[in-house]
């Protein structure tokens, strides 16, 4: 059965966010890891072929990583390293196809982050 467009990219996003969720029902980084993984991968073979994100998708797409990306612990922290590099990889791939224009708010709610959180330049 063919998925509606955006299903998918949908479902990937879904996944990655579970790596937050409470100690019972939280999937292990990797799969998490591996759902942002294949969501890059979408994005970027979507785009390759003339195609985009559409509607929803986009938007969910871009409010999830960015909200999970912009997560810190109590002293500051990222919470896991390897979900954040992964989360890196979503965002700068979608910058890389739809540039700051298609994401504006972007780059105003990474800097609010950094001057907001009191740590130091190594945490992410």
């Amino acid at each position: 059965q063919q998925l509606q467009s955006g299903e998918f990219e949908c479902y990937l996003v879904y996944l990655m966010c579970q790596w937050h969720s409470s100690p019972g029902s939280r999937l292990q980084t990797e799969v998490c890891q591996a759902a942002g993984l294949l969501l890059k991968q979408q994005i970027k073979t979507k785009y390759s072929q003339g195609g985009h994100l559409e509607g929803l998708a986009n938007v969910l797409v871009k409010q999830a990583a960015l909200s999970m990306f912009l997560q810190v612990g109590p002293l500051g922290e990222y919470k896991d390293k390897s979900i954040q590099s992964t989360l890196t990889t979503v965002i700068s791939t979608l910058v890389g196809f739809e540039g700051l224009r298609g994401w504006p708010d972007l780059v105003h709610k990474i800097l609010a982050q950094l001057q907001d959180t009191s740590g130091n330049g190594d945490n992410g």
